[in-house]
């Protein structure tokens, strides 16, 4: 099922496929998500994780629709979140790639993160949210140049504060500085 999913919302990528519409592609990516959120489903998302990684990426940078880009990033971050030992990787990724991609595609891995962090059980990413992505968030807040994505980053610090408080806490006075010049 995934796979015929998948097919369906990468149709179009490149080029316009008479019969798949944008809609059609939007709701294969919505049951994606839908089935991924499904635990049964949880060992067949991590032995395809990087055929899924790819092509969810592929979608992010390079459709020519902002509501597939959307709906890739949200997906992406649910399947993150529910593969538990893919979690961190991802989150390892994201934080990484973050200054890296172009700023139009900041929100979208933003966005990946955010999906990946809510979805993730809690035990399985606090080294690499206190070693990596607090560490990326601080430094996207020091150079931003986008503020369209200030209150998305301000919903992502705060859904790590109020989740992961110990780990948030030796940070505080920095994100607060930060945002308050």
């Amino acid at each position: 099922k995934l796979s015929t999913l998948l097919q369906t919302a990468l149709s179009g990528l490149d080029a316009e496929i008479p019969g798949i519409t944008t809609t059609k592609r939007l709701q294969a990516l919505e049951d994606i998500a839908q089935w991924a959120r499904l635990q049964s489903n949880a060992s067949y998302l991590q032995q395809k994780w990087s055929s899924i990684m790819l092509a969810f990426e592929r979608l992010m940078l390079h459709d020519r629709a902002r509501a597939i880009k959307e709906a890739a990033a949200t997906s992406l971050g649910i399947i993150a979140g529910q593969t538990r030992s893919e979690s961190s990787h991802f989150l390892h990724w994201a934080a990484v790639q973050l200054p890296s991609v172009p700023s139009e595609a900041r929100g979208l891995y933003l966005t990946a993160i955010q999906e990946a962090v809510s979805h993730s059980q809690p035990g399985t990413i606090l080294d690499v949210l206190g070693m990596m992505v607090l560490p990326a968030l601080t430094k996207e807040l020091e150079h931003l140049s986008d503020y369209s994505l200030l209150p998305q980053l301000i919903r992502l610090i705060a859904h790590i504060a109020q989740h992961y408080r110990t780990l948030f806490l030796p940070r505080f006075q920095d994100f607060v500085d930060l945002l308050l010049g």
